[in-house]
């Protein structure tokens, strides 16, 4: 069963190239997509760095201040713990 996972894979991989690159002409480079990630990335360590507290009104403020950040750099927005409506918790080491 996993042969044939793996072959359907090795056999579609090929036409998926090809159509990735006659229809790729208004998709971005991998290092616009790059730069975009590094400057959404930045922009959550500032809010980070800005709101390190963990109770429910900071997360909001820091997914806003975040989300602000992204619109004003003209990179894709990440919805953030506040927006999904889960509960955040600080990082475990």
């Amino acid at each position: 069963m996993l042969l044939i996972r793996i072959a359907l894979v090795v056999a579609t991989l090929p036409m998926l190239v090809i159509a990735s690159v006659a229809l790729g002409q208004g998709t971005p480079s991998l290092n616009e997509l790059q730069n975009s990630w590094k400057q959404m990335d930045l922009c959550a360590r500032q809010a980070a760095l800005r709101f390190p507290e963990w109770d429910a009104e900071s997360v909001r403020k820091r997914d806003h201040y975040a989300k602000q950040c992204q619109q004003q750099s003209k990179v894709p927005t990440r919805s953030g713990a506040a927006a999904s409506g889960s509960t955040a918790s600080p990082p475990t080491k």
